[in-house]
């Protein structure tokens, strides 16, 4: 069986959760399929719309470079034609059974449907909230979650990003309340347009897959069918582990490790940790800072957020190296505010024996049973975030019950094998309407 699998981004361009649990899925893959992945770059040094053959430990890459320069619309930055073409080419190059799609976010969501014309079935694995949020994380300017698309709710993020392709409206500004953009009928036409698109881009998908009950409940809301959206948990590489050792530790050790923007509320974790005594706890934070919309400021705004010498900025790691890293953490604290999905960071942690405190809302809440494998906390909260690490810091026996109560994490193989029988089921049923 041959598969092709897309994504926005990719290593060593981007190290995401996405990306990394991309990766680590190929590599399975490869041992017993052929398999290539389809993914974006942006180098301005490039012509517009070039697809670089490459490959990346072993597996054959294209690259296909869209700076999105050449958009002269909002329609045109998420479905391109001309995306569609060289795409084309690769499907005609590579010949696959199965196209396996991640995320189309700078890409063309029309893509698919040049899969569909040379009848490949189309798998989607749902990893953020993009197909109804064009931002990604169903998260407001104002950092407040959103139950779910509408045309004034999405003007309210969308405006910066719609006026570079409107005439220019000496009264518009780009902040206006909801009612206000209400007013305006072209933007809101463009967001409808994108609404109405995406709605109908179900019907190019044979099968979607959720890593959460939370994700999935709220695609089922958003229009697909429950028949064509299932349940599958993320698979894991649980080779990195292999001589993992973790040794006892006088202060408790707290762990941050991810990408550090606001969506993920480390800033939550740095205030919730003013007020700890340092002899008590230590916050190590992993990650690199990378950029969000409308927070530029970000860096400046978590450091200033630091009081506590106790805690320390570490900076980012290699994937490879994550099991040094959680032998050195006792407790993971995973503070996003939005509604994450399926953390890569709690089952590696899960790997490692490494009890989570979380948020109480989204995949995160389905994989931190509170009280038995971890803790939960008021999403947001820095107050309640600093009971329950000083809970942690009082009862070390606790620490230990949770620690004793982690479940198992399903292996990367079991996943790849699993994802085998969707392939070769969708492939025959696709073989037999033929």
């Amino acid at each position: 069986m041959n598969i092709i699998q897309i994504i926005h981004t990719f290593p060593p361009q981007s190290v995401g959760g996405s990306e990394f649990y991309l990766l680590a899925l190929c590599q399975e893959l490869m041992a017993r399929r052929q398999v290539s992945v389809f993914y974006r770059i942006a180098d301005p040094a490039l012509p517009e719309y070039a697809v670089v053959k490459d490959t990346y430990q072993g597996l054959p890459v294209y690259k296909l470079n869209h700076t999105l320069r050449e958009a002269d619309s909002f329609e045109r930055t998420y479905r391109d034609t001309l995306v569609d073409r060289e795409f084309g080419k690769v499907l005609d190059e590579v010949q696959p059974d199965i196209l396996h799609v991640h995320h189309l976010t700078c890409l063309s969501t029309t893509m698919l449907e040049e899969a569909r014309a040379r009848g490949i079935p189309v798998v989607y694995t749902l990893h953020d909230y993009w197909l109804m949020c064009h931002l990604g994380q169903l998260l407001t300017p104002e950092l407040k979650r959103c139950n779910g698309p509408s045309v004034p709710g999405c003007l309210q993020c969308l405006t910066p990003r719609l006026a570079p392709y409107r005439p220019v409206n000496e009264h518009l500004q780009l902040w206006q309340s909801a009612d206000e953009l209400r007013l305006d009928p072209e933007m809101a036409f463009q967001v409808e347009e994108r609404l109405r698109h995406f709605r109908a881009l179900i019907a190019q998908v044979d099968l979607f897959i959720a890593p959460s009950w939370s994700l999935r409940k709220r695609f089922i809301q958003f229009g697909i069918p429950p028949e064509k959206v299932m349940l599958l948990r993320n698979g894991y590489q649980d080779g990195l582990f292999n001589g993992y050792r973790r040794e006892p530790s006088a202060r408790l050790r707290f762990g941050y490790i991810g990408n550090l923007m606001v969506s993920k509320g480390a800033h939550v974790l740095a205030e919730a940790f003013d007020g700890i005594r340092q002899e008590d706890a230590e916050l190590k934070i992993y990650g690199d800072f990378v950029p969000y919309h409308f927070y530029e400021s970000y860096p400046e705004h978590l450091r200033g957020l630091i009081s506590n010498s106790g805690v320390r900025l570490m900076g980012g790691f290699r994937h490879e190296e994550i099991a040094s890293v959680l032998e050195g953490i006792d407790v993971m604290v995973v503070p996003s505010i939005w509604y994450e999905n399926s953390p890569l960071t709690i089952q590696e942690a899960f790997l490692g024996g490494v009890p989570v405190v979380a948020s109480n809302i989204g995949g995160m809440a389905e994989l931190v049973k509170d009280g038995v494998n971890g803790l939960l906390f008021q999403v947001g909260d820095p107050r309640d975030l600093r009971r329950v690490l000083i809970r942690l810091i009082e009862d070390r026996a606790l620490l230990d019950r949770l620690r004793a109560r982690i479940p198992p994490v399903t292996s990367m193989k079991r996943h790849a094998e699993e994802l085998e029988r969707i392939y070769h089921a969708l492939r025959h049923a696709r073989t037999a309407v033929r």
